[in-house]
């Protein structure tokens, strides 16, 4: 399968589906899809990204903002942190 552009990516285990092996469909039917927020060398540290959408992005003893996993029920929150950051340090995929 290859992933369009703004479509999510990798593999994650599933905890919604927990029928799934009772039912016979396998491990890969278990599993769905998630995206991930990577912050980079760009980041000055302001906290907009922890602020806006604290469950994906972190404030580290380095004084920066570190990214994460981005749960489905968060992308929009993570997408509002990328598109405010001040100096586009967010990158999402």
């Amino acid at each position: 399968m290859k992933a369009e552009k703004g479509e999510i990516i990798g593999l994650s285990e599933n905890r919604h589906a927990p029928g799934a092996a009772r039912a016979g469909l396998g491990a890969e039917s278990t599993r769905r899809l998630f995206m991930n927020a990577t912050v980079n060398e760009n980041c000055i540290g302001c906290g907009l990204c922890a602020g806006t959408c604290p469950v994906c992005f972190t404030m580290g003893d380095d004084g920066l903002a570190h990214g994460g996993e981005i749960p489905e029920n968060q992308l929009a929150s993570a997408q509002e942190a990328r598109d405010g950051c001040p100096v586009s340090a967010i990158s999402i995929g």
